[in-house]
């Protein structure tokens, strides 16, 4: 398609192509040439004056800076294409950006700016008509709930997420989907129904060659596995991911490799190298502003802090995450502060 848009001068066809190039890049991990490729699509889309377009164009390059680790300019773009896409009367668009914006809102740390998002991408999905946009907004909505501890709402919509991801033959974000449930029913205290999807999802990911997100799925069956007891293929799951993500681009990734990992290194006899990738993932998600990543890594911190042995440590780190996240509206992260506190045993990651 780039080959014949050239040869004609078609240089919008030009622009979406390039674009389509990039986007198969981030589905394989070649975050840095996705995004070399996204702005050069961009930059094309600006000349001929195609602002529509070009706010696509800015959207994906700013959800492969979401993955680099660079929140701050994500934001910007995004910012920019939505303004873009809503004065060119783009609903379709428009949803696109406002899911976008809803995850980074998440990362960055609010919640509640999150949901709002998400509820005002469904209205104008069911508005359009899209099911593809509807669905998208309900996997989005179930993050919100999840993480406002809402265990009932996150299962209603994430799993009418997969339903309608599925039946409409998007298998790309029926995965995405169905892992998002995964995580749903290891925090519900379902471990066997979570690697059954997590492990199920890692193998259609392995099966197409998208290893980073391979990684994050077994990330999320080594956590499984172990809620299980199931401690050796913890470990060995958690290994499998990590030296993935070692060799990524993509630094949430990495953050949520090791969060997820350090549990069964621990478990495994592997304290002192656990906590160190902890306190690495604690230090590098407060660099970038991912506030999400590092209350999870604090968390995961304070709890082996105390099963290793360092009760006032672990307690202040508890006491810290459980304040911090009950203050930002992260209450699922909050109320599982608060039961490590007393004693409890509540799920990682």
């Amino acid at each position: 398609t780039l080959a014949i848009a050239r040869q004609t001068g078609n240089r919008i066809d030009e622009a979406r192509a390039i674009r389509g190039l990039g986007t198969d890049r981030a589905l394989t991990d070649s975050l840095k040439e996705a995004l070399r490729l996204h702005d050069q699509a961009y930059e094309l889309a600006r000349q001929v004056g195609d602002p529509v377009r070009g706010a696509s164009m800015l959207a994906a390059g700013a959800e492969d800076l979401m993955r680099l680790g660079n929140l701050h300019e994500a934001w910007r773009r995004l910012a920019q294409g939505l303004e873009m896409k809503r004065r060119g009367h783009d609903k379709i668009g428009t949803a696109e950006m406002l899911s976008l914006l809803a995850r980074l809102q998440h990362r960055l740390g609010d919640p509640a700016a999150a949901e709002k998002l998400s509820r005002e991408q469904l209205a104008l999905a069911n508005q359009i008509g899209s099911p593809s946009l509807t669905a998208t907004a309900l996997r989005d909505l179930g993050r919100c709930r999840l993480a406002a501890g809402d265990l009932a709402g996150a299962r209603r919509h994430l799993a009418a997420a997969v339903r309608s991801h599925a039946d409409h033959g998007e298998a790309l974000a029926a995965a995405a989907a169905r892992l998002e449930l995964a995580d749903f029913f290891r925090l519900a205290g379902e471990p066997a129904e979570a690697s059954r999807l997590a492990a199920q999802v890692a193998d259609w990911y392995g099966e197409r060659g998208m290893n980073g997100h391979r990684a994050r799925a077994l990330a999320l069956l080594s956590q499984a596995l172990l809620d299980q007891g199931r401690i050796a293929e913890a470990w060995r799951t958690a290994g499998q991911a990590h030296a993935i993500s070692e060799s990524s681009e993509d630094l949430e990734l990495q953050l949520a490799v090791v969060t997820a990992m350090a549990p069964a290194g621990v478990a495994a006899g592997r304290g002192a190298e656990a906590l160190g990738h902890l306190r690495w993932a604690v230090a590098e998600a407060g660099r970038i502003g991912d506030v999400a990543a590092a209350l999870e890594a604090r968390l995961a911190l304070g709890a082996l802090q105390l099963k290793t042995g360092d009760a006032i440590a672990g307690s202040a780190t508890l006491e810290s995450v459980r304040r911090d996240a009950q203050a930002r509206g992260f209450q699922g992260v909050a109320r599982r502060a608060a039961a490590l506190l007393v004693g409890q045993t509540v799920t990682l990651g």
